[in-house]
């Protein structure tokens, strides 16, 4: 009985529906008049404790839209993806791809990307804190043993490649007064949180160099990881890319495997 009420109590604020069965259930100790004020206020509190979620979570989203189409979007938002989770610190997940399917934003794709941006630079802020390796760790191996090991990355650090000018559409809007930017311009964009300070980065990286961070990421090892993004920028320096991986603080464990003799 009580989940069901709850239910009906979370369809009344989620919807603004007014379910019977808790029209009933409060009439016991309520006038409709007074129910209804009730239900009201819980009702604006939802949607306003997380629409200000929303507006901090999104902040270069909110410049481009503005606050009004902004805030009605976020509502649209909360009708259809209410939180599942008590705690908010990560709601919003799903904003993004729920902007690539809204049918007033279509003529502005790189709207959805912008707001994938927004995500990773606040989740970044509360991913899990593990040590950085020194550089000298990378010294213990031989070339072949490094080449075949695979790098675990920090787990802030997100990727994100786009067909649009989104790192560049950011930063215009971290300006006072933002300039005009052509948005048909892919870009590759690396974020991560430096430690101690809890600073998040937002870098424009060059495809070769996404590429490496992003078969490091999916465990293939690091000469795998060399090769696959030499495959797609002929200009990719390795050496480079290894001394930014080392020098970035960004690599939290190197392991290691045996390779077995081939049989005859």
């Amino acid at each position: 009985m009580l989940e069901k009420l709850q239910a009906h109590f979370c369809e009344s604020v989620i919807e603004g529906t007014r379910p019977l069965e808790l029209l009933e259930n409060l009439a016991k100790h309520y006038s409709p008049e007074e129910a209804e004020a009730r239900l009201a206020i819980y009702q604006n509190n939802f949607y306003a404790s997380l629409i200000e979620h929303l507006l901090e979570t999104f902040p270069t989203v909110l410049k481009l839209l503005g606050d009004e189409f902004f805030r009605a979007l976020s509502r649209e938002y909360l009708k259809a993806h209410p939180p599942a989770s008590p705690c908010i610190d990560q709601f919003g997940g799903s904003f993004a791809n729920f902007i690539a399917d809204f049918p007033p934003l279509a003529d502005y794709p790189y709207i959805a990307d912008i707001a994938r941006l927004n995500y990773c630079q606040h989740i970044a802020w509360y991913a899990e804190e593990k040590p950085s390796l020194p550089p000298e760790d990378f010294t213990r191996f031989d070339i072949q043993s490094l080449g075949n090991a695979s790098i675990s990355l920090d787990a802030s650090l997100h990727l994100i490649e786009s067909p649009y000018a989104i790192y560049r559409i950011w930063e215009e809007n971290e300006n006072e007064q933002p300039g005009e930017v052509h948005a048909e311009h892919p870009e590759a964009v690396l974020i991560y949180r430096e430690l101690p300070s809890y600073q998040i980065h937002t870098q424009l990286i060059e495809k070769g160099f996404y590429t490496f961070l992003h078969n490091l990421q999916d465990q293939h090892s690091l000469a795998q990881s060399l090769d696959a993004a030499s495959e797609v920028d002929p200009h990719f320096n390795a050496s480079s890319a290894i001394d930014s991986l080392i020098r970035s603080g960004l690599s939290t464990k190197i392991v290691t495997y045996k390779i077995s003799p081939k049989e005859n």
